[in-house]
């Protein structure tokens, strides 16, 4: 039977040879998914024997991963903001680039006792809703999202992080089962060009759903559809934050029509592409 030193050294190469760039990284989170052990404990006691049990249950997730299918999928979570995220499938990943839009909203408001009542349009895990209820407490959120999946899994999340009393989720479409009067809108909604989704790496491509990703012909149907409902929900003076492509920025500015969006800004993640932009409801 492999041992844990053994089990990381072949998968390893097992993964590298399927395409995987994480693949010393993938190892050891398969490992240690089949195993219940820390990574601390594999590194220790690298000559500790698999039970048979835990073998097999490795050889499954290991197979899963070579297929391209996400390791998060097949871990169950994914972390973000410093948090713990359940995700399955139907439910878009969180990206570490998103917290540029978590990092905007906190230096934005300043104050972390600021009262606000703020909604996402499309949860997905309910990542950035959750962490930014987590920094706010005195704020209160809602999401919403087009599918099921994404309205029970950050139902769950909720709960999990204790910020479920002050978050509801409902499944309708963009803006319309929001209430009136509120402070904030966020939303990283889907802005892939169509005809570019052939060209992501096999795990996104292949496995998550297109609905997150797919932003019609030219990227932007989201936003043009969502810009005019966000105006509707917003107090004047409400704050729009939306996470946009690298390359979107102009584009997504024209729809913000000038008679009704004031104080548009940009706002760069952490390799100096532009992430987010924000707009303040005239």
């Amino acid at each position: 039977m492999l041992t844990f030193e053994q089990a990381i050294r072949e998968t390893t190469a097992r993964l590298q040879d399927a395409g995987s760039a994480s693949a010393g990284l993938d190892a050891s989170l398969l490992l240690m998914l089949a195993t219940g052990k820390d990574r601390l404990h594999l590194y220790t006691h690298p000559y500790t024997e698999l039970t048979p049990t835990e073998f097999a249950c490795f050889e499954g997730y290991v197979s899963r991963r070579e297929k391209g299918e996400p390791i998060a999928y097949i871990t169950g979570e994914r972390e973000f903001w410093g948090l713990s995220f359940a995700v399955k499938p139907g439910v878009l990943i969180p990206r570490p680039d998103s917290e540029t839009l978590v990092a905007t909203l906190i230096a934005l408001v300043g104050d972390k006792n600021a009262e606000a009542k703020i909604a996402e349009i499309g949860v997905g895990s309910g990542a950035l809703i959750i962490s930014i209820l987590k920094e706010f407490p005195h704020f209160i959120g809602y999401g919403v999202d087009s599918e099921p999946t994404p309205v029970v899994v950050t139902q769950q999340n909720a709960q999990k992080h204790g910020v479920e009393n002050r978050l509801t989720v409902m499944q309708g479409s963009w803006c319309g089962p929001l209430p009136d009067g509120l402070n904030v809108i966020i939303s990283n909604p889907p802005y892939i060009r169509r005809g570019e989704i052939s060209t992501l790496m096999r795990d996104v491509r292949n496995y998550e759903p297109h609905t997150a990703l797919d932003g019609g012909d030219d990227g932007l149907d989201a936003y043009r559809s969502l810009i005019p409902a966000a105006y509707g929900k917003l107090i004047a003076g409400g704050l729009l934050l939306l996470e946009i492509g690298h390359d979107q920025k102009g584009d997504v500015e024209a729809l913000l029509e000038k008679d009704k969006w004031q104080s548009v800004h940009a706002f760069q993640d952490l390799a100096g592409h532009v992430r987010v932009l924000g707009a303040v409801r005239a």
